[in-house]
């Protein structure tokens, strides 16, 4: 899918920003919620290529809210590419509890974050706890299943 962001002319010099994708045309007005965000988000990525030396850290809070399943999955493949890309430049964060969204983030990327009734709080990723990620890779279960089954925790 190819989106194209211009400004088009609406009367006498006044301009809108719109979105084009594949072939159709939605001037910003006309956005879902989930769009405008996620025009906001790319709009602050490539902003952040053009700074110096600044560093920046991105917290997204339920990345996929908006958007339909692809265009999530879009939009997050998109900002996994300029994190990388520019990982000297800035951090992102995202947090979701979308089972399609948790699907499309691979685990190398994950830290779970898990709160007993305590209040003690547990983090896990594959850098923490490597032979465990390793081994559900093996299973070939989802991302979801994952987390949902709990089997970050186990030995």
């Amino acid at each position: 899918m190819l989106v194209i962001f211009f400004l088009k002319e609406i009367v006498d010099n006044s301009f809108v920003l719109a979105i084009k994708e594949n072939s159709n045309e939605i001037e910003q007005q006309f956005i879902s919620q989930g769009m405008f965000r996620a025009l906001s988000l790319i709009i602050q990525i490539n902003y952040l290529e053009f700074r110096k030396n600044e560093q920046t850290i991105i917290l997204i809070d339920d990345i996929g809210e908006g958007l339909d399943f692809e265009r999530a999955n879009n939009l997050i493949k998109y900002l996994i590419r300029n994190a990388e890309a520019q990982k000297d430049k800035f951090q992102l964060i995202m947090t979701t509890n979308d089972r399609l969204v948790m699907n499309s983030v691979p685990l190398e990327y994950w830290i779970i974050v898990d709160k007993d009734d305590n209040g003690k709080m547990d983090f896990y990723s594959e850098t923490m706890y490597p032979k465990r990620f390793k081994r559900f890779k093996r299973i070939g279960l989802t991302n979801f299943d994952f987390f949902s089954s709990e089997y970050y925790k186990e030995n």
